[in-house]
């Protein structure tokens, strides 16, 4: 059982690992990517200035059979009736230690921020993580983007730390932030 994230506005958990819900009146579903999300994927990510921009075959190579490797990653999206409104990547590092979970990647369509959505991908990003065994997950985030770290720290996160200057093109400082889960270690926020 992860910390009580809670479910954003208009959302709810439905069968099957996906999340329903309405946003403007269409039905959103938050469920694992497919190769026919990833042309939109690519588009929405290049029409977000801020958003990390990564190689198609990147996004293409996580829809891909895990196998032996000790990184896994999950491809996520958030769809209205075959329009892509969000989507965000986990990553789990496996060691002798454990898994440690990361918020590796998210983005949402300027159009339907503010709805619940990108919040709806983080709680399944950490769901699957919890569900691989991951006793904490951690994320970077811009640390002008205020919107998103009030969002984490509703909903669990404590800061952790900060890299100066870390993101490019505009130049920002990142903020680390953890959030911790049921049986994993205490953290002092930073």
């Amino acid at each position: 059982m992860i910390p009580r994230l809670k479910t954003p506005r208009g959302l709810r958990p439905a069968s099957g690992g996906e999340t329903t819900g309405s946003v403007r009146g269409n039905r959103v579903v938050v469920r694992p990517a497919v190769s026919s999300d990833l042309t939109a994927i690519v588009a929405l990510e290049r029409s977000i200035h801020e958003a990390a921009h990564w190689p198609a075959q990147e996004y293409a190579a996580m829809l891909a059979p895990v196998g032996n490797s000790a990184i896994w990653r999950y491809l996520l999206v958030a769809d209205a009736q075959g329009e892509l409104l969000g989507y965000a990547v986990g990553k789990l590092l496996l060691t002798s230690a454990g898994a440690l979970g990361e918020v590796e990647n998210i983005a949402v369509a300027a159009d339907s921020r503010l709805q619940g959505i990108g919040g709806e991908l983080i709680r399944a990003v950490v769901e699957w993580c919890a569900s691989h065994g991951a006793k904490e997950v951690e994320l970077e985030v811009r640390a002008g983007n205020h919107a998103a770290i009030a969002m984490y720290r509703r909903t669990g996160w404590r800061q952790t730390g900060r890299r100066p200057k870390y993101y490019q093109d505009p130049a920002e400082d990142a903020v680390l932030m953890t959030v911790v889960l049921p049986g994993g270690p205490a953290r002092k926020t930073g």
